[in-house]
Parts: C-alpha cells; structure tokens; sequence
C-alpha cells in the first residue's frame, strides 16, 4: 500500500504506456490506488490491461493531477473503490478518453456533487444520428437500485433522460450531469 499516491505506479511529467498488464489488489492512502499520474505534460496510455479490487481515497483505479491526457484501449476495471471520487478513474483537469473499456463493480462510497459523463456519439456516414420518430436520440439514467433491464424502473422514480441530437455530420460531443443522492450514487445509463 502507498502511503500516499499510486499504490502500482506513479509517473510525474511522463509518458506512460502499459500494455497487457493486470494491477490487482493495489491500494493507496490518497489517489490512485493502481495508478497516480500528475503533471501538465504527462500522457498515460493503458492498452490490453487490468485494474482489479484496487482502492483509494481518489480515484480507485487510476488518479490523474493537471494531466495533459490519460486514455485507456480495452482495459477493465473491476470491483476498484473510492471513498470519495472516481471509483475507477478520476482526473482533475486534462483529458480522459476510454474506449472498449469495462467498468464492472466499481463505486464511490460518498460524493456530495454532480456526476459528469462527457459523451462523444459517431454517425459512419456523417448523415447524423436521429430517433426515426422526432428527430432525437436519448440517454436514460435511471437509479441503480430501482432499475429492472426488462421494463426500465420498478418504481415511480423515474429517470433521469438526456435528449441528444446530430443533424449532420459525423460526432457530436454532449456533458451529461446527474445530480448524486449521498448513499445512493450508483446509476444505469440506456442509450
């Protein structure tokens, strides 16, 4: 266990690449209990790897600081905890991109803000991307604990829905904002 950052790695202005690796069972006292990164010209790159039962204060899995950009290709993230943000990945400033990744059991024991999700949609024709009915797309968020995959909400308490639209051309970028209950911070999104 580090007894501050990065309980696997911690890289400081770098360029930082891991390929087909599993960091498993990493904790650290602060941020980022398999990965701490920090530094306006860091890159980071996780291709083909693994962040399993990792915990932190911040940022389970990984944590970036002032970043330039921390991307992840086909990685996942299993069971990493956060007590305060980003259960498996948190960054505070700089860009995150992931992309075929997997989120699976991973969580925040407390956060008293918004949850952002910043969506990047594609249309491979650049005709856009529309609902056949009006003329939308949409992201539904529901709460984890009344959700029910076959009818949407087993309650009254009805989703959060986000509508999204491309009229044209070939990606549109929206951020997504949920307001968070303190003790229940876990949402499904449907698109």
């Amino acid at each position: 266990k580090a007894l501050r950052h990065g309980g696997t790695l911690y890289a400081s202005t770098s360029f930082v690449r891991v390929r087909e690796s599993a960091i498993s069972d990493s904790d650290a006292a602060d941020k980022g209990g398999g990965a701490y990164l920090e530094g306006t010209s860091t890159f980071a790159n996780f291709i083909d790897s693994s962040f399993d039962r990792c915990k932190a204060f911040t940022g389970g899995a990984i944590s970036g600081e002032v970043v330039k950009s921390i991307t992840a290709n086909n990685t996942d993230f299993n069971f990493c905890d956060a007590a305060n943000q980003g259960g498996a990945v948190q960054a505070s400033g700089g860009e995150i991109e992931l992309n075929d990744c997997n989120i699976a059991d991973s969580g925040v024991d407390y956060v008293a803000e918004q949850s952002c999700l910043t969506l990047t949609m594609f249309s491979a024709f650049g005709n856009g991307w529309v609902h056949p009915n009006d003329g939308q797309s949409y992201l539904f968020v529901f709460k984890a604990d009344v959700f029910d995959d076959s009818m949407g909400t087993s309650s009254n308490d009805g989703p959060y829905d986000y509508k999204l639209s491309l009229d044209s051309g070939y990606s549109a970028t929206e951020q997504i904002c949920v307001n968070t209950d303190v003790g229940n911070s876990e949402y499904v999104l449907k698109l």
